[in-house]
């Protein structure tokens, strides 16, 4: 057992045991009550590379996820949970940046790939998944992904990515990127590219009408918000297997 999980298990038993389960401490609050102790600088979160930005952007242009600014989040790095870690999601390097505030100022560091288990930032949840092959496309899932959708019946995951694109002027060289992010259906170990609503019939086939008079009663939705879309959709389909109703 990894002496982190040894020592903060034994601090949150004893904690139960003096209060008589009145008011005892979270498991969160012992690992940052620890990662204050020892300093974040001396964790297994301190392992990354120094990050550098490579990019020139235009009029708010970035790479990041939702936000250019760090946000607020949970990650499990190398099979251990830090919290409250000020990050950001970098979609074209597909990389987690965080910003590490020790005594001697921020760190700014890129953490690595093979070490990061699941992350949630924003309010998103994100998870690993290993080289798994799609069946209705030659890709291979492998990565994060974002959970979009949960049940017991499938998942909707998102692959957020974003492409660069290289502007010369006579003045500067700058890149714009545009979102060539993918969704992926997921049901017994299989997964599926989602594209159109032609792929949700082929998975439903005998949901084609009401997958196709969904489609039609949320088109400024898709244009608007196609995660917001996809959700409803999902929650729709997940609700329609467990009570064998239609969508509408």
């Amino acid at each position: 057992m990894h002496i982190k999980y040894f020592i903060l298990s034994f601090l949150f038993s004893f904690s139960i045991s003096i209060t008589n389960s009145q008011n005892t401490i979270s498991l969160k609050d012992n690992y940052l009550w620890f990662d204050k102790q020892v300093g974040i600088e001396n964790t297994g979160l301190f392992n990354g590379l120094r990050y550098d930005e490579e990019f020139r952007m235009e009029n708010d242009n970035h790479k990041f996820y939702k936000t250019l600014e760090f946000l607020n989040g949970d990650i499990i790095y190398d099979r251990q949970p830090y919290y409250d870690i000020q990050m950001k999601y970098d979609l074209y390097e597909d990389q987690i940046i965080v910003n590490l505030i020790t005594k001697s100022g921020n760190n700014i560091l890129k953490l690595l790939n093979s070490k990061i288990n699941s992350f949630a930032i924003n309010g998103s949840e994100f998870i690993k998944l290993s080289n798994s092959s799609i069946i209705n496309s030659n890709e291979i899932i492998s990565g994060v992904y974002e959970t979009l959708f949960n049940s017991p019946n499938f998942t909707l995951y998102k692959k957020n990515k974003k492409k660069a694109k290289k502007i010369i002027t006579k003045k500067y060289l700058y890149y714009t990127l545009k979102d060539h992010s993918q969704y992926y259906y997921y049901q017994n170990k299989n997964y599926y590219l989602i594209k159109s609503k032609k792929d949700w019939i082929k998975i439903f086939p005998n949901k084609k009408k009401e997958i196709q008079t969904f489609y039609n009663k949320n088109k400024l939705l898709i244009q608007s918000n196609n995660d917001l879309f996809l959700k409803q959709l999902s929650l729709k389909l997940s609700n329609s297997i467990a009570y064998n109703t239609s969508l509408n």
